[in-house]
């Protein structure tokens, strides 16, 4: 869980989870408790009323949590075993809110996108599943943070994979 921002990197991976009311708000607790956060109103039932924390599950068996508007659960609406992207938010049609405390909450989560329903599995086909740089798309160590020798690589935008050593 970043303790800082959202995650920074595109993840695409299995849904594996959300967490619960009572695991979302020791988690706020936990890291208020780690000086983490201070941007955020200490309240975690406010917290757990705008974002969502959520798992991802790497092709590693590792899994990543991350931070999603429920807004965006209730209109997405992941289940487990689902192919989704996570991404942080950049480009010009996902601007900041303008309201002081929407932009506190704004400022620590990401979007989580389903890809393909779990019963969908020739859609899984079309994507490589793990960590990449939003910049070119690399994939990268969900450990290191540094790009796999052997990693795939994708278009940031389409997800699709692409040619390694092809540019943006």
């Amino acid at each position: 869980m970043p303790s800082a921002g959202s995650y920074p990197h595109l993840i695409v991976g299995i849904f594996k989870s959300s967490a619960t009311v009572a695991q979302s708000r020791q988690l706020f607790a936990d890291m208020r408790a780690r000086h983490f956060w201070q941007s955020l109103p200490d309240d975690a039932v406010a917290f757990h009323t705008a974002l969502q924390p959520v798992a991802i599950q790497l092709p590693d068996d590792a899994s990543l949590a991350v931070l999603m508007a429920q807004d965006e659960v209730r209109v997405a609406r992941p289940m487990p075993g689902d192919l989704v992207r996570y991404s942080p938010h950049r480009g010009k049609y996902e601007l900041p809110p303008e309201n002081p405390a929407q932009l506190a909450w704004w400022a620590i989560d990401g979007c989580v996108a389903v890809l393909c329903r779990a019963q969908d599995k020739a859609c899984f086909k079309r994507y490589a599943a793990g960590i990449f740089r939003t910049a070119d798309g690399m994939e990268i160590s969900s450990r290191t943070f540094r790009p796999l020798s052997n990693g795939a690589v994708i278009d940031p935008d389409t997800l699709l994979r692409r040619p390694r050593g092809m540019s943006r």
